[in-house]
């Protein structure tokens, strides 16, 4: 879906704007998060020869004060690190290091593979089919702690490159002793939009996806991150994501997020609403 539109004010969102800052700090760290891995696992690929690295069974980026670390742990003893890959705020390559000496996983590190790894398992075994398998499209799972929650983001990702995909994507919860909670699908379906765009004249390019009501009624902080992460290879300028009620507006280059009711977005961009078809199926 596509929308072309000029460049006008947004009225504030009559939403809670706590929840909106919320939506947007977690995608922000979900996009630094997989940004530090794609690196790191590209890095890693890499190196050739080196006999330890055949033990590597998984990975995971965690934040640390302003560094961002990324962790290779092995097979037989999930909690012994190959390889980790340190990085600073931007998560540069340019910038990072990496260490290929062994050592034992920290407290906090031990944690996250134990949060990773019941997801990977659960994904595995996949009860009641509520995971859903595509020949084309493999998870990465972000395990998330913060000291309000801890959680296991699984994101779809493509074997190749090619367009960009939302949804398929699921929500792991667990307690602060790692006990699984909860699980929840994200979106209802996998949709698949192009990276290029055509643009309508000389407008620019706004594209966007719907929720319906099993979804979240506003944009999921996935989205953000999976917006974030293709931003330099699309030509979109911004992203919307409808609801029955709500209307989320993501500018990807400005990193900012407007929640509107339907009614509020429509009032203001009355004369460009033809041009995006707004019905959640």
């Amino acid at each position: 879906m596509l929308m072309a539109a000029g460049c006008r004010g947004l009225s504030a969102a009559p939403v809670s704007e706590k929840e909106r800052q919320e939506i947007l700090r977690e995608g922000m760290l979900l996009h630094k998060l997989e940004l530090a891995s794609r690196h790191a696992t590209d890095l890693q690929s890499s190196i050739h020869g080196i006999t330890a690295f055949d033990s590597i069974v998984g990975y995971l980026s965690y934040p640390e004060g302003s560094q961002f670390k990324t962790i290779f742990y092995g097979a037989e003893n999930h909690f012994r690190i190959y390889a980790q890959v340190i990085f600073d705020s931007t998560c540069s390559v340019k910038t990072s290091l990496l260490d290929i000496s062994t050592r034992a996983a920290t407290e906090r590190e031990t944690e996250l593979i134990v949060l990773r790894e019941d997801a990977h398992k659960r994904i595995k075994e996949n009860e009641g089919n509520f995971f859903e398998q595509y020949d084309s499209v493999s998870f990465n799972l972000i395990p998330v702690i913060t000291a309000a929650e801890r959680k296991v983001f699984v994101l779809s990702a493509p074997f190749h490159p090619g367009d960009v995909l939302f949804g398929n994507d699921y929500v792991l919860t667990y307690s602060n002793e790692n006990k699984f909670l909860s699980r929840k699908k994200l979106h209802s379906h996998l949709i698949s939009l192009p990276m290029k765009a055509v643009p309508h004249d000389t407008l620019e390019v706004w594209t966007a996806h719907p929720h319906t009501e099993e979804s979240s009624a506003f944009i999921s902080s996935t989205d953000i991150c999976i917006l974030l992460l293709y931003s330099q290879f699309t030509n979109w300028k911004k992203h919307i994501v409808f609801s029955s009620g709500y209307v989320s507006l993501f500018d990807m280059e400005k990193k900012t997020l407007t929640l509107l009711t339907r009614k509020a977005f429509e009032k203001i961009y009355e004369r460009q609403i033809n041009l995006l078809k707004l019905e959640a199926d």
